[in-house]
């Protein structure tokens, strides 16, 4: 979402597709998550399996039910899986909504994206709403963020173009998970599950085999700020013999590379702080929201 947002976010909610938990029969014919709580979640099913649907938009299908990997105390909170698409009229996902300007840096059907992508997508439909047979578990748009970043880097993403993904959605993608109305209160499974998650979350920050990836991004940022401060500087300087649209222009590019690397630099200040409280289980302030 944010930046990553999709392109049918409107008609989404119309989609009878639902996220599931994983839930069976009692004795007394009655179905409740706290069974299968008990009996623990399903295995992951490995990657999704999406086919091409014909027509506008680009969307996929899920051929096949898609069980995430994520961490298993996790999903023992709140096991729940992706059912798939019953047929292409039904199909929603268009992968990462990522401007073609930022394609060189994540694509929108990147295999390694796919999962994650997948997931936050059907939690921002169901606005964090988990239905199965035995009840109702609500999740936060925190969890449903920290899914994304977690499967991103499990399916083997660099950590530094997840991260950024990462904060990409924390920053813009409120608005997209109210849509309008007031925000649901997650439910205290779904607070347990939440916080194994930022835990989760947390040790793939930390991680020293990860230092490369996050030194490749200083890398970027540098170069970002570097180029943008030296065009700026040499369309200034060389103003007075340049079209004034070409100036415009230069400096225009000058400033979007500059505060691009501003931008992911603030927030992910603010990311790691909000990360780091979470995960020693101080709630939001905001109450994931």
């Amino acid at each position: 979402m944010g930046l990553l947002r999709s392109r049918h976010m409107d008609t989404l909610a119309e989609t009878t597709l639902r996220v599931e938990l994983c839930t069976v029969a009692a004795r007394d014919g009655r179905a409740g998550p706290d069974v299968a709580h008990a009996l623990g979640p399903p295995p992951p099913s490995g990657p999704p399996v999406v086919q091409p649907v014909e027509g506008p938009g680009g969307r996929y299908r899920l051929v096949e039910t898609f069980v995430p990997d994520l961490p298993v105390a996790v999903t023992r909170a709140v096991p729940l899986w992706v059912p798939a698409d019953a047929s292409a009229a039904v199909a929603f996902f268009n992968g990462a909504s990522v401007p073609w300007l930022a394609w060189w840096f994540l694509r929108p059907m990147e295999p390694r994206v796919v999962a994650g992508a997948l997931v936050h997508d059907m939690l921002y439909v169901q606005r964090g709403e988990l239905c199965g047979g035995g009840g109702r578990v609500v999740v936060s748009r925190t969890f449903s963020d920290l899914a994304f970043f977690v499967l991103m880097v499990r399916s083997r993403l660099e950590p530094f173009r997840a991260w950024v993904a990462y904060v990409a959605v924390r920053t813009f993608s409120r608005s997209l998970f109210l849509r309008g109305a007031p925000p649901p209160t997650p439910c205290a499974a779904g607070r347990r599950a939440e916080v194994f998650l930022a835990r989760a979350a947390w040790a793939l920050l930390i991680d020293r085999t990860h230092r490369g990836s996050w030194a490749r991004l200083v890398g970027i940022l540098v170069a970002f700020v570097g180029v943008g401060g030296a065009t700026a500087w040499s369309t200034w300087a060389a103003r007075a013999g340049a079209s004034p649209t070409a100036t415009a222009l230069s400096l225009t590019v000058a400033a979007a590379l500059v505060l691009t690397a501003l931008w992911v630099v603030v927030g992910s200040v603010w990311c790691v702080q909000h990360l780091a409280r979470l995960a020693s289980g101080v709630p939001p302030a905001d109450g994931g929201r």
